[in-house]
Order: structure tokens, then sequence, then C-alpha cells
């Protein structure tokens, strides 16, 4: 039957990701960068967004507030 002196042990790659783990988290990186960044220039463009269509403030900020919930929630 199966004697354990006969099982050889996988010894793994040692560069078995060739460096893909690094780009996967420097494109994570700009991915986040550019998703939150764009997120927090909502606040300058709700003035630009105050003076075009001529709501409340209220009103106006849903705009930000769902962008953000949306991408919080996802």
């Amino acid at each position: 039957e199966d004697d354990p002196k006969d099982k050889k042990t996988l010894k793994p790659h040692p560069n078995i990701d060739s460096g893909w783990a690094w780009m996967v988290v420097l494109s994570s990186f700009f991915v986040h960068i550019l998703i939150m960044g764009s997120q927090m220039a909502l606040g300058v463009l709700n003035v630009e967004w105050l003076e075009e269509f001529h709501q409340s403030r209220g009103l106006t900020a849903w705009v930000s507030s769902l962008s953000m919930g949306i991408t919080l929630i996802v």
C-alpha cells in the first residue's frame, strides 16, 4: 500500500509569479487613486453644478452622495 516514505514533497518554484503580482498591486493602486480621486473631486464640481442647474444645495449634493454610496456598496 501507500508507504509514507515513498511520497515526495512538492516544493513551489521560487519565482512562481515572475513579477506579475506586483503589476496587479500597482494597477490596483492606480485604480483606487483614480476612482477615489474622482469621488473627492465631486465637491469642487458641486459649486459649478449649483450655478449651472440653479437648484438647492441639498438637491445638488445628492449627486455626490449617491456616487460615493454606490461606489462603497459595490
